[in-house]
């Protein structure tokens, strides 16, 4: 079988296995310096929210379309195509674009997908936070003049009222 996946306009080479992929399997063909692949969706899983997705083919040959969602911000993403008895596995560069091409070719079956894994490995990064609140506003130094100065007119109301 031979394998095909660019991302973002650049191809991108993968290692092949064969059998089914695991996540032992995977982690001994391409390690992760961000810790061990673990399996985060498959397609064939009905998952109701996949967060990878293989499209219909596109214009042109052996082409179909691949995207995946990274929104708990993993460090390393795998994505792994498997056709018959055998598969090829790819390492995302998380700084681009999750999306690209890919396809597949033994003798005259195109595209042929048994299923995508998507792997990732590390520790999410936390999602940006709203930032910081506004700033506290300094109470003006008139503002204590004055609350001092009613104070004072107060004091002096209650002393004449006295007399």
């Amino acid at each position: 079988v031979t394998y095909t996946l660019s991302q973002a306009g650049t191809q991108i080479v993968g290692v092949c296995g064969s059998g089914n992929d695991s996540a032992v399997d995977v982690n001994s063909l391409a390690p992760s310096a961000s810790g061990s692949w673990l399996l985060a969706d498959k397609t064939d899983n009905n998952d109701p929210t996949p967060l990878a997705s293989f499209l219909l083919p596109l214009p042109g040959p052996n082409q179909t379309s691949w995207s995946v969602s990274n929104t708990s911000n993993y460090p390393a993403l795998l994505l792994v195509l498997k056709q018959s008895n055998n598969y090829a596995a790819f390492v995302l560069d998380v700084s681009k674009a999750l999306s690209g091409v890919w396809g597949t070719v033994k003798g005259n079956s195109v595209n042929d997908l048994s299923h995508a894994s998507l792997y990732v490995a590390g520790t999410p990064a936390p999602a940006p936070g709203p930032g910081p609140g506004p700033s506290p506003v300094p109470l003006p130094a008139a503002g204590l003049l004055l609350v001092a100065g009613l104070g004072g007119l107060a004091a002096l109301r209650r002393r004449s009222a006295r007399a």
